[in-house]
């Protein structure tokens, strides 16, 4: 059994903005770091719920429920370099919930693809790379109850441990293979787009695309009647009326057959939204 990680956890401003003194007195220039969310998966929405971090010596777990969005913005936006793997999805989310753009980061996604690697994921990275598997147990795991489940919290410390290792080791392939220069201009060249509207996933089907335009409309408008369900009784979307059936609704799939709200959706609530949809179809 691994030895379990020690960490301190951090749930105020207080001990974050001593954190950061913490950073500046030891002179840390680098920080491994990534992020665990609620993606539509447990409840309606998105919503930062950890940050993990590692300074090459100590971990820490920051609980943003519980810290001012000011001094978020304070160890987030700074000058120290933030290493994280894929952090696309991590920035937007940050974004979108607090108007943060997260700042100095190094992603090793991009190592990745300089080196054109056969296995981009990252804990096929750790298992290629450093032999070390990862488990998946807590992959759908709720991150936005508490108390966090202490077995929660070790897996979530795996995703920082090996980032200083895993980055050393990336380093020195592209400089054997002489791809430094192409390293830098693909990081260069990256530009976050904060702005930039997410695309519903029903949109993205080819389901979706080979519709007429006034069936796309039809989809749109039963998207925002479910939007506004989920919305209200806190639910994921896709609990409530799920993708596939916005695009059938619109294709007109289903015909005289009740409309596939889940049975579990409160009475009063579902009879609300089917009679909408039927309005508009």
């Amino acid at each position: 059994m691994p030895e379990e990680i020690q960490y301190k956890l951090i749930d105020t401003d207080k001990k974050l903005s001593a954190f950061r003194n913490y950073l500046h007195t030891n002179k840390i220039t680098e920080l491994a770091m990534d992020i665990e969310g609620e993606f539509n998966l447990h409840c309606y929405g998105e919503q930062l719920c950890l940050i993990q971090i590692f300074d090459g010596t100590e971990f820490t777990i920051i609980d943003p429920f519980k810290i001012s969005t000011g001094e978020l913005k304070k160890l987030l936006e700074s000058k120290i370099v933030k290493i994280f793997f894929d952090a696309s999805s991590d920035r937007m989310l940050i974004y979108r919930q607090y108007k943060i753009q997260l700042k100095s980061v190094l992603d090793l996604k991009y190592h990745v693809e300089v080196l054109n690697l056969e296995k981009r994921g990252l804990n096929s990275l750790l298992d290629a790379m450093l032999g070390i598997q990862v488990s998946k147990k807590f992959q759908m795991y709720n991150w936005t109850k508490r108390p966090i489940n202490s077995a929660a919290m070790q897996y979530a410390l795996e995703d920082v441990k090996y980032l200083f290792h895993l980055r050393d080791l990336l380093h020195k392939r592209i400089e054997e293979q002489g791809k430094i220069h192409d390293l830098i201009s693909t990081i260069v060249q990256q530009d976050v787009d904060y702005d930039k509207k997410s695309i519903p996933a029903y949109r993205k089907r080819n389901s979706f695309k080979t519709l007429s335009a006034e069936k796309k409309a039809l989809a749109d408008q039963i998207y925002e009647l479910r939007e506004e369900t989920a919305k209200k009784l806190n639910w994921p979307p896709a609990n409530v009326l799920s993708n596939d059936n916005i695009i059938r609704l619109a294709k007109g799939s289903f015909g005289n057959v009740d409309i596939p709200i889940n049975p579990r959706v409160r009475e009063s609530d579902r009879q609300k939204l089917i009679q909408e949809i039927r309005k508009i179809l």
